[in-house]
């Protein structure tokens, strides 16, 4: 993977239910790039460099895979992790490492986290 500038996704998130996202990687022509052998990891922060508001895969509940062939990736955080955010805004990136240990960040932007009412 040749190093690139980070799309920008902005994203909402609410606290009462599970946050799902799946992106498929693409090159120029808009053709699914293969990542087999890549992984995936992807933070919530309250800032750029702050503090750590949702764990990647490190928390229970929360998975981030990746469809190599077709180079999907599909992030989901669980609902009981989502709960415990008490912020209103912040920042995320998502990495994908390469077979080699290198990382890349593909997608990155803001976060608007919403309060839920039910639950």
């Amino acid at each position: 993977m040749s190093a690139k500038t980070a799309g920008r996704y902005d994203i909402q998130m609410r606290t009462n239910e599970t946050f799902s996202m799946q992106l498929v990687y693409k090159d120029r022509n808009k053709l699914p790039i293969d990542i087999t052998g890549y992984t995936a990891h992807m933070q919530v922060r309250n800032k750029p460099g702050g503090n750590v508001l949702i764990l990647d895969s490190n928390n229970v509940g929360n998975s981030i895979t990746v469809d190599g062939p077709n180079g999907v990736v599909n992030v989901e955080f669980g609902v009981d992790n989502m709960l415990g955010v008490t912020a209103q805004k912040g920042a995320y990136d998502l990495a994908l490492i390469d077979p080699a240990d290198k990382p890349a960040v593909v997608v990155e932007g803001t976060v608007a986290i919403i309060k839920g009412v039910t639950r």
